[in-house]
């Protein structure tokens, strides 16, 4: 969608998390403590996330752009401080029928990272222009995520930011039941949607979220409500990894 900034947001509801445990210290040598706890906080890891950022870079999203570079090195921390070990992916997409193809980004390790300030600068280079009127190439920036996961062994997870609904049919997807089959053949594990909630036309998103584990967020708000929008999405998607 054209224009400038972004859809103002509103805080979802509070998701507790589950403050990571404590290491117990020994009364013994220097030496058996610090061995004691090296070991404890490599058996800790006992969690494996690949996880894509799937963005909608049109020309009114750049708060939630600004937004994302700004919490993703926090949003980061808080699923790592449980326990999980995280890489992050990257796609921007726009309007594909306006000849604009989504792009995969690519790290120093590869399609997925565990470098997060080598994400963020990735975000930060990101730019929102394009995409004409409503719909965007939503479904179709989902098949490009399941259709590069790695490593089905891991966690696969997706998370779609968007203020606007997605193009039916589009180039390569031609139905809300045809990415459903998608999704369900080529292990995608969990599926999080920021979008307007009180836009009509988005609600086809609960329709896909009604089949996988995930949740949609509200794509409404100031800046600080946007932040901690995405706090809690973070929490969510560390609750959901460790208990599935």
């Amino acid at each position: 969608m054209s224009g400038e900034g972004g859809l103002p947001w509103k805080i979802p509801e509070e998701v507790q998390r589950t403050p990571p445990t404590k290491r117990p210290t020994e009364t013994k040598l220097p030496w058996t403590t610090n061995l004691t706890n090296r070991s404890q906080q490599e058996d800790s890891i006992n969690w494996k996330l690949d996880l894509f950022f799937a963005i909608d870079c049109t020309g009114s999203m750049a708060g939630e752009i600004e937004g994302v570079k700004q919490s993703v090195i926090a949003f980061s921390e808080i699923i790592q401080d449980d326990g999980i070990n995280i890489r992050l992916g990257l796609i921007e997409y726009r309007d594909r029928l306006n000849r604009e193809e989504a792009i995969l980004h690519s790290f120093s390790d590869g399609v997925f990272t565990t470098d997060v300030p080598q994400f963020r600068e990735k975000i930060g280079n990101l730019r929102a222009s394009g995409g004409g009127p409503e719909p965007e190439s939503t479904f179709d920036a989902i098949l490009t995520a399941i259709k590069s996961i790695e490593d089905i062994n891991r966690t696969n997870a997706l998370v779609i930011i968007t203020d606007a609904p997605p193009r039916i049919p589009d180039k390569e997807c031609k139905s809300v039941e045809h990415l459903i089959v998608e999704i369900q053949e080529m292990k995608l594990d969990q599926l999080y949607i920021m979008y307007p909630l009180g836009h009509k036309k988005c609600q086809v998103y609960e329709e896909v979220l009604d089949t996988i584990l995930g949740q949609s967020f509200d794509l409404r708000g100031d800046k600080s409500s946007f932040h901690d929008a995405l706090m809690n999405l973070s929490r969510t998607i560390s609750t959901n990894t460790r208990i599935g």
